[in-house]
């Protein structure tokens, strides 16, 4: 999927890297932390800078949100997203495992599907 410009859990070395890319003097990773929680990004998603934002962010997020699972876009958001249609759907369809169970509460823009899907069955957009 396009926009892979989010990391997991940023570490104080990934904060090292970005600052070094950005030629500005090192900061603590508190500090790194409180600049993009400042710029909306969700808990564990940091958003990178110098990438910008794009229209298929939200749907990167939905992928990233599921921990630990594998999840993908899909029903209604996959039809949107391919454009096959006159879908455009309130909230983002994920897909995880069936034995995938969130411990947290699932964001009122997702709609959480569980089904065990093959290779066969995913495609990249």
């Amino acid at each position: 999927m396009a926009g892979k410009d989010f990391a997991l859990r940023a570490t104080p070395a990934t904060a090292a890297v970005i600052e070094r890319l950005r030629g500005t003097a090192r900061r603590s990773y508190a500090a790194f932390e409180c600049e993009l929680r400042k710029q909306g990004c969700k808990v564990a998603v940091y958003r990178v800078p110098l990438i910008p934002v794009t229209p298929l962010d939200p749907y990167m997020q939905a992928t990233l949100w599921p921990r630990n699972a594998e999840a993908v876009i899909s029903h209604a958001s996959a039809l949107g997203l391919y454009e096959l249609g006159d879908v455009n759907p309130a909230k983002i369809n994920i897909t995880v495992p069936r034995a995938h169970r969130p411990r947290r509460e699932v964001p009122a823009l997702y709609v959480l599907h569980r089904e065990d899907l093959g290779p066969e069955d995913l495609t990249t957009y």
